[in-house]
This record gives C-alpha cells, sequence and structure tokens, in this order.
C-alpha cells in the first residue's frame, strides 16, 4: 500500500530538488529524475524506502512505496519532510 503527501515549497522547483538530492545522498541513498518527477530510495537499518515524486505547481507531491514493516509512514513522512525543510 502507498502513501502520498505533499510538502508545499516557496521559490523554484530546482532548489527543492537539490535539496532533497543532496540530503538523500548524503545518507548513502539514490535520487534520480528532473525538475517535473523522478525516484529515490533512501536506506535505514531496518530496511529501505523507496518512493517517487511529483512537482505539482508549488508542491513537492511524494508517495512511498515501500518501507520496513516496522516503520510507520508517519515516521517517514517526518523524516522526509525534515531533510526538505
Amino acid at each position: 500500500m502507498a502513501h502520498t503527501f505533499e510538502v508545499p515549497f516557496e521559490g523554484e522547483a530546482k532548489d527543492i530538488i537539490s535539496k532533497a538530492k543532496t540530503a538523500i545522498e548524503k545518507v548513502e541513498g539514490s535520487f534520480k529524475g528532473d525538475l517535473t518527477e523522478g525516484e529515490f530510495l533512501v536506506p535505514a537499518k531496518v530496511g529501505d524506502v523507496e518512493g517517487t515524486y511529483v512537482v505539482n505547481q508549488q508542491n513537492f507531491v511524494v508517495t512511498i512505496h515501500k518501507k520496513p514493516f516496522i516503520a510507520p509512514y508517519s515516521m517517514i513522512e517526518d523524516a522526509l519532510r525534515k531533510y526538505l525543510s
């Protein structure tokens, strides 16, 4: 089951995408995409988190497709929001 949430942003899409890419790669994850859509993988001790993103006007829309069973979506969402802030 997937979980989708939106992160509103100001400014240009390239800035939030750059921030997401830098934060995810800093923890040895992967980030592939462009100014409109892409995918990412974030490693964690209990298992990887995999998802996609879409830029919709001033919203960075994230969908989590795979996560560790023991990690609640709310915890993952909070962590990703922190990466993007």
